[in-house]
Order: structure tokens, then sequence, then C-alpha cells
């Protein structure tokens, strides 16, 4: 999730073609399904999956028909919002925002010595490397709440655990992005020190750090957005933020005041998420940019990171949103490896595509002195904020970690049987969340682009980001209000909150399209059906597939998460075993999580390189 949460954000389309996008811009055949008979297979692939899938989470359209009525009321209940209420809830979004200041800024600070030594242009292939890159999966491939629920009973419940959940989920994310920007440099500098016999640490500082600096703080801000989204849930096991008061109003069947702590969240989140993208895209601007491709960045997911072979490759996700290479697992057949990637990539939003070695902007150029001050007044605000930030967390050490690292290590192995059958149960829900969004945001994805309708295109957009602020979480709720607790209230949360994400990254392929082909239809007068069919869908039809590869591995690590309120799936048994303090089962659910992300990661990965 949530997450990799995407996690993306993550707004800048990749430009295609010689009008409307970057004229450089890596053409795209058709969809690799190069035979009838391959077609076929797949077909056949998506329709057992999808009998498997629904068999196993219940699904039940005549359930869900019934249970309408109740969200009906739900919903009416909602309406209007108890406005009066927001006072009480500053402080707990006052601590929200603090848990992911100082979880990003410290996550982002861990990932600088570890995207480095995850570089192999930079550390070589040495043991230094191995342990690094194993692990940063490691660490990545855990959801943020399953973080956050591990450690609460470690650290006791409040905001210290919420704070050291967020840096761990950041720290992973971070530097993946990091280590595939590095290893995307213009090399010439390096060479250059190589020649004259300069030390590693001084390549680093004069050769690779001004070349990574603007794209590290870029994503550093990115990071905050997918953390400010993420906070806002960790509440609900104890790790402090207002999730706690959201649950608390859930409980008590106060709507009204959910409604309006929503709308709070909406409205933060849309002008954080607008600041952060401006901000990065004057940080960026003439800057070399980072070795990413497919949806890297532009899906605003918790823990979710696209990058370069398109594996994922964010904490639980690899970005959405959220950094995924082709060698996001632990041996990933194309990790690491700049030479095996497009000359151009998209970065987070605002961030342009990397311009030809030795060009002239391949540094970042020396701002004037009217940016030093802006620099140096950002740096001071900067610093008041991270003031006010550690002076409002209470951090406190009140748990007993010593039984939960013990435990932890020591899996039951006799747990493995229930495990798998939780970890089937997370595949199928994510499975069908992702095949429901993906067919969805189709309409959403036209009507979101800029250039089929403009006008129309900010109702989409907006559209979208209200899909997106509602976490799978509050959504499982209120389906599980539905449906009862059951996988099936999974499917369905995870399906209506991937609409938005899904839908955005549509709108950005068909905003990217190249608009020749579809002239010279137009010219020798082809209907608008035959246009689309020939000109547009040839264009979009392999990214909307990336796409949705995409957002199933970071369906994996939601699925996850709505089985810590029941909604099924894997984080059932493990918030079961993690309230009766049975570490040894814990252990034994974390490497059948771990284990089901990095395969579905390598899988995905070797899929969408042959559709990108």
């Amino acid at each position: 999730m949530t997450a990799a949460q995407e996690a993306g954000s993550m707004g800048t389309a990749r430009a295609g073609g010689s009008r409307g996008g970057d004229p450089n811009r890596r053409r795209r055949p058709p969809v690799a399904l190069r035979t009838r008979a391959e077609t076929v297979f797949w077909l056949v692939v998506l329709v057992v999956l999808y009998l498997w899938s629904s068999e196993g989470t219940e699904v039940s359209l005549l359930s869900l028909w019934e249970g309408l009525d109740t969200v009906a009321r739900m919903l009416r209940r909602m309406w209007p919002p108890d406005w009066s209420y927001l006072p009480e809830t500053l402080e707990p979004l006052l601590e929200t925002l603090r848990l992911a200041l100082l979880g990003t800024t410290l996550g982002a600070l861990l990932a600088v010595p570890l995207s480095f030594l995850s570089a192999r242009n930079v550390a070589g292939r040495g043991w230094a490397y191995q342990v690094s890159r194993a692990v940063m999966n490691l660490i990545r491939s855990i959801p943020d709440l399953v973080w956050a629920a591990l450690l609460v009973p470690a650290v006791g419940i409040g905001p210290t655990a919420g704070v050291l959940a967020l840096t761990l989920f950041s720290t992973g994310i971070v530097a993946k992005l990091v280590s595939e920007s590095v290893e995307a440099i213009d090399r010439g500098p390096l060479e250059a020190l190589d020649a004259v016999g300069a030390s590693r640490l001084a390549r680093i500082v004069y050769a690779v750090a001004p070349q990574v600096l603007p794209h590290f703080i870029a994503y550093t801000l990115f990071m905050f957005e997918i953390n400010l989204r993420t906070s806002t849930v960790l509440g609900l096991v104890g790790a402090g933020g207002i999730g706690a008061t959201m649950m608390t109003q859930l409980t008590f069947f106060r709507y009204d005041r959910l409604m309006a702590i929503v709308i709070m969240l909406f409205v933060l989140v849309v002008v954080v998420d607008w600041i952060s993208t401006r901000w990065r895209q004057r940080l960026v601007e003439g800057a070399p940019a980072v070795a990413a491709g497919d949806p890297i960045l532009k899906a605003e997911e918790p823990g979710v990171v696209p990058s370069p072979g398109g594996a994922v490759a964010g904490a639980g996700g690899d970005a959405p949103p959220a950094a995924m290479s082709a060698g996001s697992g632990p041996a990933g057949p194309a990790e690491g490896d700049a030479a095996a990637r497009p000359e151009k990539a998209a970065g987070p939003a605002g961030v342009p595509e990397r311009p030809p070695a030795g060009s002239s902007r391949s540094r970042w150029p020396e701002p004037p002195r009217r940016a030093r001050w802006r620099w140096g007044l950002g740096l001071v605000v900067l610093a008041a904020l991270y003031a006010w930030a550690f002076q409002g967390v209470s951090f406190s050490l009140v748990g007993d970690p010593g039984p939960v690292f013990r435990g932890l290590f020591s899996p039951n192995w006799d747990y493995a049987g229930k495990v798998w059958e939780g970890v089937a149960e997370s595949l199928q829900i994510a499975f069908l969340g992702t095949l429901i969004a993906s067919v969805a945001a189709v309409p959403f994805g036209f009507l979101g682009a800029r250039n089929v309708a403009a006008a129309a295109s900010v109702v989409g957009k907006g559209l979208l980001d209200a899909i997106r602020t509602f976490p799978e979480l509050v959504l499982a709720i209120i389906f599980m209000a539905a449906v009862g607790p059951s996988p099936f209230a999974g499917v369905l949360a995870v399906g209506f909150h991937s609409i938005g994400t899904v839908g955005k990254l549509y709108a950005e392929a068909v905003e990217a399209v190249d608009r020749d082909p579809i002239e010279a239809l137009q010219a020798v007068g082809a209907s608008p059906l035959m246009t689309f069919w020939h000109g547009v869908l040839p264009q979009v039809l392999p990214e909307f597939l990336s796409y949705a590869l995409y957002r199933f591995e970071i369906n994996i690590r939601a699925a996850t998460v709505v089985g810590v309120i029941g909604a099924g799936g894997i984080g059932t048994s493990l918030i079961f075993n993690v309230q009766l303090r049975n570490w040894e089962n814990v252990g034994m659910v974390l490497l059948g999580i771990l284990a089901t992300v990095l395969v579905v990661d390598a899988v995905s990965s070797r899929l969408r390189g042959r559709l990108v």
C-alpha cells in the first residue's frame, strides 16, 4: 500500500511522439502479444484466475445488492458533515503531519548510504552491494501498516512506533529510487576522476552527488506526500496520528464526524500534493533525470515506486504509487543495469527526461544569487518545521522488544499451511481488485486526459483525486457494512481505491499519445471509431496493461493491510497473532508476505518488460 501507496503522486505524463510530447521518446511497438494463440492463452489464464479468485473471495453480487441499502443509510448519515467536531481533530491532525515529516526525513537520511551501497557503478558487486540490496528489498517488501503493527508491541503505543514505521517505509523506497538515479548518471565526470586517481569518497562528492541531489530532494518530497496519506491510518493499530480518531468515530457510528475528517484530509492532501509538485518542478528543472521508466512516481501510493524495468521497488511496492525496476527482487534480471535502460525515462511529477550524456543539461546549474536566498529561506523554514515536529512528538520506549524479535527470527514452520491459505486469499483479493480497477478506470482515463477534453479533464482528475483520498481501510469498513467481514469486502475496497490511481495513470498515457498516426488516419477519412482503434489503442494499450500489472503489485500489499480489520487476506492471520503475542507465527506470516511480494514483483517485471 499503501500501499507503493501509491505510490506515485505522480504527475508528469510520459511524453511521446512529435506532438504533445518529447520527440525523442522511444516509440513503443504494438502490444507484445504477437500471435493469436498467445492472446488466447492469456485470456484463458485471466478467466481461470478470475474463477479461482471469485470462489476464494466469496464474491456475490446478490449480497452486494442486498447490502447497498445499508451502505446508503451509512452515506446518508455522513451528510451533512459535523463541522463543529473539527477543532477536536486539530491535535491528531498535527500529529499526523509530524509523523509524516519526521518519518520522511529520517528515512531519506538513512537512504543516502544505502542508495550508494546499492548502486553498482559506485559500490561494485562485492559483499556490501549484495547486503545493501538484500536489506533494501526486505524493508520495502513489508507494508507500512504491518511495520507499525509490529513496532507497537516493541516500543509501545504512540507516535514513536508511527515514526519508526514511516522511517523504515521511506528508507526502502527512497534508497531504491536514488540508487537507480546513481546508476543512470552521466559517467563522464566519474571517469575523469577515476583517471586522476580520486578516492571513492571524492568521486561520490564531486561526480555523483551534484547529479543526483535534485532528484534526491524531489523523491523526498514525493515520499512526504505518500507518508502523509499513510500516517492517516497508522492510528488504527495504535501508532499515532488521526487514524485512531477516525476509528473511534466509526466505532460509535458518528459517520458525520468521519466525513468531516475525510474532507479535511482531502483538502490537506490536495494542497500538499500541489505544493510538492511545484517544488519538484522547480528543483529538477535543468537537472539530469532519474533512471526510471514506466509509471515511476506517478501512482502516489504508499509503498510503491515503479522504476526502469517495471518491477515494484517500494516498501511493499517498489512506484504507487510508490521505484519499480526489473530487478526489484533480490536477483532481478536487469536490476541496476543502466545500460539496459531506455535513454529517456520519466521521473516523478515534474522530473524532466534524462538528457543525453555530456549535454549542457547534464549538470545542475549553479543558482543565481536570488535563488540562493530562496534556498537559504527554504532551509530556515525546514529547520523550523523539524523543530516543531520534534517538539510535538512524545517519544517513548515502553514496550518489550526482546520477545518480539526473538520470535520473529524463530518462525513456526508448522504454521506454514495456514500462512499459505492467507497468502492465496490475498492474491485473490489483489487480482479481483486490480481487475475491477483496470476496467472501471478506462473511462476515467479518457475523461481525465487534457488532449481529449480540456474542460472535462478537470472534473475527471478531481474525481480521481477524491477516490484516492479514501484509504483502503476506510473503504473496507464501509463495504463490510454491506457484505459483512469477508474477503469480498477487501476486493471492493482495493478495487475502488485503485480506480483513482489507475485512472490517473491511464489519463497520463492518453495525454502522451503520438498524434501523427491519428492525424494520418483522419487525413484519409477514417471514422472516429477506426481512428481510435488503429491510431490510439495500439499506443495506449501496452501502457494500460503495464499499469494494471504495476497496480497488482501494489494491491498485494493493500490486500495484506485490509485483513487487519477483517476484510480477508494474510493480514487477518497477522493481526490475530500480533494480538496474541505469538511472535513465532508472526515471523512465519512475514516470511510468507516477503516471499509473495518478491515472486509477484519478479513475474510482473518480466511481463511488464514484454509490454513496454
